[in-house]
């Protein structure tokens, strides 16, 4: 357990589906920007089936920067991530 009933657990969302069922909440921090829309929706797909029908909500942290004046910081994040994982 990490904190208060909240539990961290790792596994290849591409190659198999969720293996915790039924939770709560099902938390992704940084994840679906690494990919292309086609490799996303093969993400959220293998999480579908393990979410419980109006229970289980799915928390997404991403990075969203305006089209003008964006702080420097999450500009840099984005053009690394852009060079670094173009290949993806």
């Amino acid at each position: 357990m990490d904190a208060m009933g909240v539990e961290t657990v790792g596994h290849d969302f591409f190659a198999e589906k969720q293996p915790v069922h039924g939770a709560r909440a099902y938390y992704f921090k940084h994840v679906l920007h690494h990919w292309s829309d086609e490799k996303a929706t093969i993400v959220l797909n293998n999480l579908k089936p393990a979410m419980k029908h109006r229970y289980s909500k799915l928390l997404v942290e991403e990075f969203i920067l305006p089209d003008r004046n964006a702080q420097v910081l999450p500009c840099m994040t984005d053009v690394a991530v852009m060079a670094f994982c173009s290949g993806i």
